[in-house]
């Protein structure tokens, strides 16, 4: 028998060996193909895993940032001192947008003595939590004040059919309770915002300390093992979230690979040639769709979503970090001039250079438009100010485009965490603030977050509240002479709104607009200056025989069919004639349809109004504005004129405007004149009309009677 099998062997040795090296290698590429697709998969579930506690950190941050925000409200105020008037002014003027708000209260030591809700009256006021009937209730409450951490209720059936959940925070002074927060939201908005990275291969939910399902999304057997634990990355609460792979997806997974191992044996090489196709192809995909969710198109750099994610992490590990914020100086000016394409190769140029500097210890990101974030980990501060000289040596360097060079600074703000902010959105908005204060002063720099910018932020705030004690019908409609360049004679006046303190302190205008702009209050504004225009007109008619014509400036956000309803209405009220007024559209937020503003601003045209473009040149616009609005009339901003002698650029800008608008028979005036110098450079240029403090400050109407009986 032996004998006999050595004989086999020796006869068909080449064979056995044929055969032997074949099922070697088909073993082999058996082995790793279905080792790679299992990796290929896993890396989708990371991915997933990724994306889905991502989502739920900042669901539940959004939440905590009011719980924050309530219990700062408490610290500053005093709980003692908190009355029904000052809750109510409060939860009327803090946002709960966004998390699905229904109510919340404070209940002051366990007892609830304050109540707001958005939808609904519920008689909760004088419950005590602290020995609530209830033991869901109580016991959550003790833990909650036993252990310092936010704990959760829920979910509970709300008065208007919905289910809510309860999150509570306890409040300490001195490390004594005093008082605990309820914060009530709806299910299913929460869990709108929890599940929307849920996929087939996962889903998410957050767990006790005991690994139990507290809420979120949690359908696969509990038996089933978790793929990812993450601690929430807020400091007062003890909860995890956890990720479960689908028990579909892991069978699917074998299936696979079961499938392909019995194939390998009699087809490697079609066997090799699917693994390989497969592999490449998933690749490829996994490649594409995280350059897609984590980078930027244009520049190639990392996004905003991908800096979220990385600063995330180093604020959960407590790592220290600066943080720069960085925004091109004068970059719009490239985009008005020379085309929005010519903005995106310099982009594209900016961007090389920028990424050669990405290392372990500097990110850069691309935050949006021309503004770029700076991460720097492991950074002395002498370091960092090197590297920050290295950055703004880049911007030195010039940009070609036909045959011209072109070359445009950055201001950069920085912050220190945890110093100066203890998340995201207080360092990337203290950072800004710093940018924009050195673009206020200086440009082409770097500075630091200091006690000063923390005063503009109190500022700002106090500004707020104060703006908030006044109502439209306080404002008084200034005016300010709108004159003839070649004869000096008044042809007209601006009306402009303006807002006093009983003690005759004027409040920065620009200030109050961007605070009604952002709080829609902006539209009753503008109705209130166009009465005021109407009123003076009629009494002007009586001044003076001469015409003059009066304009007035709208915000986009006024430019609606309503508005345009009102404007018609108010002028048949008045009996005036529209085409003795100009509207001034005002570019600090942009149009945010260009077609359908430009159908709106068409039916002002029909009715008789004339349309002017008030700040040229330094809001979001573009030249191409002038050729699609239907303009009469250009007003170019002060500061092209300002420095006319020394800036070639806003030369060029003044006369391309000039050019344009005599080619479609377009009127010019320049605000802002001050010298006879820019005076009688703007009458070279061939603009129509001024205003400055050369002629005349804005008056008010008495004294503009006073003013139109001398002349």
């Amino acid at each position: 028998m032996w004998d006999k099998t050595k004989q086999f062997v020796k006869e068909h040795f080449r064979f056995l060996l044929a055969v032997f090296l074949a099922a070697l290698l088909s073993s082999s590429f058996a082995y790793l193909t279905i080792k790679t697709i299992i990796d290929t998969r896993e890396e989708l579930v990371d991915l997933d895993t990724s994306r889905s506690l991502n989502q739920y950190s900042l669901t539940l941050g959004q939440i905590f940032s009011r719980i924050d925000i309530i219990e700062t409200f408490v610290l500053t105020s005093g709980i003692e001192n908190i009355t029904e008037d000052s809750f109510n002014e409060f939860a009327e003027n803090t946002s709960f947008e966004g998390i699905g708000f229904t109510s919340f209260s404070i209940a002051p030591d366990g007892v609830i003595e304050f109540y707001y809700s958005n939808f609904f009256e519920d008689d909760l006021i004088g419950r005590d939590l602290v020995n609530d009937e209830r033991d869901h209730v109580r016991d959550a409450v003790q833990f909650a004040i036993e252990n310092k951490l936010i704990v959760v209720n829920g979910p509970f059936d709300l008065l208007l059919g919905e289910e809510g959940i309860v999150f509570r925070k306890p409040i300490f002074v001195e490390d004594e309770f005093v008082g605990l927060i309820n914060l009530v939201v709806e299910v299913d908005t929460l869990y709108e915002q929890l599940n929307q990275s849920n996929t087939n291969r996962i889903v998410t939910g957050v767990y006790d300390q005991n690994e139990d399902f507290v809420f979120g999304a949690d359908d696969l057997d509990e038996s089933h093992e978790i793929h990812s634990f993450e601690q929430i990355p807020f400091d007062y609460v003890s909860w995890h979230i956890g990720v479960r792979i689908s028990d579909e997806y892991h069978q699917n997974t074998l299936l696979i690979s079961g499938f392909l191992a019995a194939g390998f044996a009699g087809l490697m090489i079609v066997v090799f040639y699917l693994w390989a196709h497969y592999y490449v192809r998933n690749r490829k995909l996994i490649l594409e769709q995280q350059q897609l969710i984590f980078y930027d198109n244009l520049t190639k750099l990392p996004n905003r979503m991908l800096f979220k994610e990385e600063t995330q992490a180093l604020l959960y590990n407590r790592t220290p970090f600066y943080l720069g914020f960085g925004d091109l100086d004068n970059f719009k000016n490239i985009n008005d001039v020379l085309g929005h394409s010519v903005g995106d190769q310099y982009l594209s140029f900016l961007a090389t250079h920028l990424n050669s500097m990405i290392s372990d210890d500097l990110k850069i990101y691309r935050w949006g438009g021309d503004e770029f974030i700076f991460v720097f980990v492991n950074t002395s501060k002498n370091d960092l100010q090197s590297t920050l000289e290295d950055i703004i040596e880049i911007f030195k360097q010039p940009f070609k485009v036909k045959e011209t060079k072109h070359q445009i600074s950055i201001s950069i703000g920085l912050v220190e965490y945890p110093v100066d902010g203890s998340n995201i959105d207080d360092l990337v908005k203290r950072a800004d603030i710093v940018m924009y204060d050195i673009k206020a002063q200086q440009k082409n720099t770097y500075n630091f977050f200091e006690q000063k910018h923390s005063d503009k932020l109190y500022n700002q705030l106090m500004f707020q509240q104060t703006l908030d004690e006044y109502k439209v019908e306080d404002f008084d409609v200034y005016l300010q002479p709108i004159v003839d360049v070649k004869t000096g004679v008044t042809r007209g006046f601006e009306g402009l709104a303006r807002l006093f303190s009983p003690e005759g302190k004027q409040f920065a205008t620009q200030e109050i607009i961007k605070l009604y702009e952002q709080d829609g209050t902006i539209t009753k504004l503008d109705r209130y200056v166009f009465d005021k225009i109407c009123a003076y007109i009629t009494e002007c008619e009586q001044l003076d025989s001469k015409e003059l014509f009066f304009t007035f400036n709208i915000s986009p956000l006024s430019l609606t069919e309503e508005f345009v309803a009102y404007l018609e209405k108010t002028i048949q009220t008045y009996k005036v004639n529209p085409n003795g007024i100009i509207i001034e559209i005002i570019e600090t937020l942009g149009f945010k349809d260009v077609k359908i503003s430009i159908e709106l601003l068409d039916k002002i045209r029909k009715i008789g109004f004339r349309i002017a473009m008030d700040d040229f040149g330094m809001g979001y616009s573009s030249l191409s504005y002038i050729t699609k609005l239907p303009l009469n009339l250009i007003k170019i901003d002060r500061s092209f004129v300002r420095d006319y002698e020394t800036n070639t650029f806003n030369r060029t800008i003044l006369h391309t405007i000039k050019d344009i608008s005599n080619s479609l028979n377009l009127e010019i005036l320049v605000e802002g004149i001050e010298t006879q110098k820019q005076l009688d450079f703007i009458t070279r240029l061939g603009a129509q009309y001024y205003q400055g403090y050369l002629h005349s400050k804005p008056m008010s109407y008495k004294d503009i009677k006073s003013f139109m009986n001398k002349q």
